[in-house]
């Protein structure tokens, strides 16, 4: 017999602590399971962000989005969305995100109340929590233009549409040749020589404040800044130093090129390859094209940003002045016809590139110059040149698309006029007027009513301008 001093014995093992574990886990995992399903059965489709921010002031071509908070049954919303005052828009999605797209530009000076819902569902049936509504209001856009600093040089301005509050935009010493606004007014691009070889890009931010260099280019030249409709893009004209043979530094000829606004870099080139000579770039209002002045043709060129351009005949003394309707379906542009003289004639040429039609419009004499569509797309405003002692007087017209009801806006004998541009709201006509007669005298910037009421100067001296939505 052994002795019990020497057998080895191993205890039991114990499973207890185990299954506590086990047991623990499970119930872990129920109550887990049970949260997620007595959420799904009381989860809310809520707004998580909404552009514009409630009670803010923007343009009258406001970005409108609405991030939710998941994927919405799009049938739901296509009825239940409402924008007051009235203004017809359409709807677009990124997955979540509602976009609201007014088809015209809001009123300058008003409150905006959109609301969306009730009935709203997202894919399972969840409805919208409540019924979603905010506020916003347009302020009224502003006028920007280049006028001489003490040194000279060109500078950026400011101003209020009565000329008040008037500030420069661009850093002292800048040389600014020329400029464009997005269509929100939240930035200002612009073009600033650098030497007599160079010319590099800036942004402005008329709300905020502050100067970005976009380029930094030597012995090129960036010019003619255009903002997409998107403001995620500008074209820009681009010609650059090059040395040739026995001549030279010579200048090429224009090409475009698509650059980002935020930070200058680069996005692809629009037209100029080989042979090809493009400037005076006009993107369409909804982004899918863009027209310019073909050099080598004298033909404006429309690209859809594939493969396909299309030209169309528009030789003009004043270049670059293709102006596209709001619906983005015509194009005004100017071509010079010869006459029974010997001379020739500026005239207008309204193309509908849908139909593939075209119908010119003039004076039996003088020029008509500088086209611009109304944000409503019912007139086209421009500026009319007669010759010496016609009994048409010069001015700021306005007519319809089609050349019927011309209006004389603003005339005084001998007096220029020159590039009326619409307001974004398309109440008020900006122009340039220059008194050839007064030896001391420069153009000056006035604005107004497309009814031809309330003229005022903005400025005693504007040279390029623009609107800041």
């Amino acid at each position: 017999m052994v002795p019990t001093d020497y057998i080895d014995v191993e205890p039991p093992v114990s499973t207890q602590r185990y299954w506590t574990g086990v047991a623990l886990f499970i119930g872990a995992l129920l109550i887990a399971i049970a949260a997620v399903l007595f959420q799904g059965s009381h989860a809310t489709v809520r707004a998580r962000r909404l552009l514009p921010a409630p009670d803010s002031s923007v343009s009258v071509y406001p970005t409108i989005r609405v991030l939710f908070t998941r994927p919405l049954d799009k049938s739901t919303v296509e009825g239940a969305v409402v924008i007051e005052p009235a203004v017809p828009f359409d709807i677009a999605w990124s997955e979540n995100e509602l976009r609201l797209l007014p088809r015209v530009p809001l009123q300058a000076g008003n409150s905006y109340k959109i609301t969306i819902g009730p009935g709203v569902r997202d894919a399972t049936g969840v409805e919208l929590e409540g019924t979603l509504e905010w506020q916003f209001s347009t302020r009224e856009p502003q006028v920007a233009f280049i006028r001489p600093g003490a040194d000279g040089n060109g500078e950026l301005w400011i101003a209020t549409r009565d000329g008040q509050g008037g500030h420069r935009l661009s850093a002292p010493g800048q040389s600014v040749q020329d400029f464009d606004a997005s269509s929100d007014g939240s930035m200002v691009a612009y073009s600033v020589s650098e030497g007599p070889s160079t010319v590099n890009l800036w942004r402005a931010e008329p709300e905020r404040g502050g100067l970005t260099r976009l380029t930094n280019g030597s012995n090129i030249l960036y010019s003619a800044p255009r903002f997409s409709p998107a403001g995620d893009l500008l074209v820009v004209e681009v010609r650059q130093i090059v040395t040739v043979g026995d001549q030279g530094d010579v200048l090429s000829p224009p090409s475009l090129e698509l650059r980002r606004p935020l930070d200058g870099s680069p996005a692809g080139q629009v037209y100029g390859k080989e042979q090809e000579i493009g400037h005076s770039p006009r993107w369409s209002p909804t982004g899918t094209h863009l027209a310019f002045y073909e050099a080598n043709s004298g033909s404006v060129g429309v690209f859809n940003f594939t493969s396909d351009v299309l030209f169309f005949p528009g030789e003009s003394a004043y270049l670059g002045e293709q102006t596209w309707s709001p619906d983005s379906r015509a194009l005004v542009y100017t071509i010079v016809n010869p006459t029974s003289e010997g001379g020739a004639q500026q005239m207008l040429v309204v193309r509908d590139l849908q139909l593939g039609t075209e119908s010119i419009h003039g004076e039996r004499i003088g020029d008509q110059a500088d086209p611009a569509w109304s944000p409503d797309g019912a007139l086209i405003a421009y500026a009319y040149r007669p010759p010496p002692g016609a009994d048409i007087g010069a001015g700021i017209w306005v007519m319809r698309p089609d050349g019927t009801g011309k209006v004389l806006l603003v005339s005084e004998p001998g007096v220029i006029y020159s590039q009326p541009l619409w307001s974004p709201d398309g109440e008020w006509l900006q122009f340039g007027r220059f008194n050839p007669s007064d030896t001391e005298a420069t153009q000056s910037l006035w604005v107004i009513r497309r009814d031809g009421t309330e003229p005022h100067r903005v400025s005693e001296v504007g040279f390029q301008h623009g609107w800041v939505p």
